[in-house]
């Protein structure tokens, strides 16, 4: 994580949204919380047999419809600022780190463009810089989101029932330690999938460069063969990913739906013990919806923070590189040079060595060159 460090620079510059978004991350949890509490009165209302007749009830659960209906409007108003803070400031952090990469770019000599990639150097100002930009944007957003959804909801568990809470949220450690092995896997598949597609793009895009080449010594068919290796290989790596993904996400839902049924069973012993009401079972159901999935995308979130931990580490050992050659930006040129001597000077290109000079003396004055 050392290397995402880097990129608090770039949080102090934008502080402003950052810390704009949060508080509206704190506003949209306080309000998620809501319509399982109206939810809880209503059933109360209804299962207590308080109502004196239809008129009155109707006018009641009307109310508590349209409470929920406006809590529920208002979170979404306050989700969308919260991504138009956060996730906007991501894209900003994303504009400044690529005209940063692009500047790097022009200041290295063509002794390092001399052995450099050229389908890795067009990862780091795109691929790389993506995987960072969904580090600054989503994943810092979604992890303070879980963080403050899931101390609410569980203190607002506790304070209905401590033992209900207990036994609903005993499957959570299983679900926590399924996808810490299930997301280490979808990781090292995942990386296997960029690298063979970066190997798949660097070779199409030096076919086309040099298709010429290529044409004139009649080597299309050892390209075609190249490129459905690797195709094929990038196809092998996709499938795989594919079918541990396609069982991740039953997992979660079998794990929710035991949660679901113990808070049924459980909940309804405590109702006849008069610990509970019926209110509190659906609010229980609520709780349970909305801390399970976020516990979910911890996986999802902790893949993200490993890619962008990687890519800024290539993207930094790219811009602490420096060029061999150091040009002069002080706009200063020496106007009294009377020659230069340079003494066994040789050119080579690929080790092997083009020209070689013994003695070369360049004089100002003519003639003495």
């Amino acid at each position: 994580m050392s290397d995402l460090l880097t990129l608090n620079r770039f949080f102090v510059k934008y502080r402003g949204r950052l810390a704009l978004g949060l508080i509206f991350v704190l506003l949209a949890n306080y309000f998620g919380l809501l319509p399982a509490q109206i939810t809880r009165k209503a059933i109360d209302f209804i299962s207590t047999g308080t109502h004196h007749n239809y008129s009155d009830s109707a006018k009641t659960l009307t109310f508590y419809a349209l409470g929920i209906f406006g809590v529920v409007f208002l979170r979404g108003v306050l989700l969308f600022l919260m991504r138009q803070t956060i996730i906007v400031m991501s894209r900003h952090i994303e504009f400044d780190m690529k005209n940063e990469i692009y500047d790097q770019y022009q200041k290295l000599d063509m002794h390092f463009y001399a052995h450099a990639n050229t389908g890795d150097l067009m990862n780091r100002i795109s691929e790389d810089v993506s995987r960072v930009r969904m580090y600054t944007g989503p994943a810092i957003m979604y992890l303070v989101n879980i963080t403050v959804m899931i101390i609410v909801v569980f203190i607002a568990m506790m304070n209905i029932s401590p033992g209900l809470t207990l036994v609903v949220l005993f499957p959570l450690p299983l679900l926590v330690i399924l996808i810490y092995y299930v997301q280490k896997i979808i990781n090292t598949k995942s990386e296997k999938v960029q690298e063979a597609l970066s190997t798949l793009s660097t070779n199409v895009q030096e076919s086309f460069a040099g298709i010429r080449i290529v044409k004139s010594f009649s080597k299309e068919n050892d390209f075609a063969a190249l490129f459905h290796n690797q195709a094929k290989n990038y196809f092998t790596q996709t499938m795989q990913l594919a079918r541990i993904n396609a069982l991740f996400i039953p997992a979660i839902m079998l794990l929710v739906g035991i949660s679901s049924v113990t808070v049924i069973y459980y909940g309804g012993i405590l109702v006849d013990e008069k610990q509970i009401t019926y209110g509190n079972i659906a609010e229980f159901v609520i709780y349970l919806n909305m801390l399970m999935w976020p516990v979910g995308m911890l996986g999802w979130i902790i893949t993200l923070i490993q890619r962008a931990d990687a890519s800024q580490r290539r993207i930094n050992s790219f811009l602490h590189t420096e060029p061999e050659i150091q040009c002069n930006n002080t706009g200063i040129v020496p106007d009294k040079i009377k020659s230069i001597e340079l003494n066994n000077i040789s050119f080579s290109f690929e080790k092997t060595t083009i020209l070689h000079w013994k003695i070369l003396i360049c004089s100002s004055q003519r003639g003495k060159s």
